[in-house]
């Protein structure tokens, strides 16, 4: 036979029985940790979304901030945007759109840590260039309201190189570029947009070349 043994107060008058569990205390166990775990994700997300706004500031900038964007070059031997085709007739570029937030308009650049990420589009052409106007900072970069060109290098090893016969292409081939044809472009490059123009391979060394104008 279970014999149930009482607590008892000081006064000597039984209170509950040894073993007593309160209705649905497991139930009410899991629902305050489920309550707990829920807040602490929303401490982390608020969190995170501070951290956030505060690396993407919108800042009207004195002066400039100095970036590096990557182009390719247009049948009609333009500055091509790497990311949508926009071609840039001069030297100074500016957005019709004003800059926002959270958005996608402005002129991109970016940092020289982050060089990667324009390496990875396997530009023609890199170049510093300076944002001014609204500037807005992210992790890797900006984007700004106005862009200028600095100065831009000739990716040698990106371009299709061909330096046979004229005759011996067919006319479905990709455009191929000699070294004439590449001299020709440095120098056009440079009255087009008014700023140095150097022709160098591979990349790497065509980003010192920019990092050495910076400073």
């Amino acid at each position: 036979m279970l014999t149930i043994g009482y607590q008892s107060n000081t006064l000597g008058t039984m209170t509950k029985p040894i073993g007593y569990r309160p209705p649905h205390t497991g139930q009410q166990a899991i629902q305050k940790l489920r309550q707990d775990y829920e807040d602490y994700q929303n401490e982390l997300l608020d969190a995170a979304v501070k951290r956030y706004r505060q690396k993407i500031t919108p800042v009207p900038v004195r002066g400039y901030i100095y970036g590096i964007r990557g182009w390719l070059v247009s049948d009609n031997n333009l500055l091509e945007s790497l990311a949508m085709s926009y071609e840039w007739s001069e030297t100074i570029a500016r957005e019709q759109v004003t800059p926002r937030l959270h958005g996608v308009r402005g002129f991109w650049a970016v940092k020289p840590n982050s060089i990667g990420i324009v390496q990875r589009y396997m530009p023609q052409v890199i170049g510093l260039v300076r944002l001014s106007g609204i500037v807005i900072e992210h992790e890797k970069g900006w984007r700004g309201e106005v862009c200028t060109i600095d100065k831009l290098v000739i990716v040698g090893n990106h371009f299709r190189r061909y330096d046979g016969p004229v005759h011996a292409l067919k006319p479905f081939e990709l455009r191929t570029w000699s070294v004439k044809d590449l001299r020709s472009l440095r120098q056009e490059l440079e009255d087009k947009y008014q700023c140095d123009v150097d022709l160098v391979s591979p990349f790497s060394l065509a980003f010192n070349l920019l990092m050495e104008a910076h400073r």
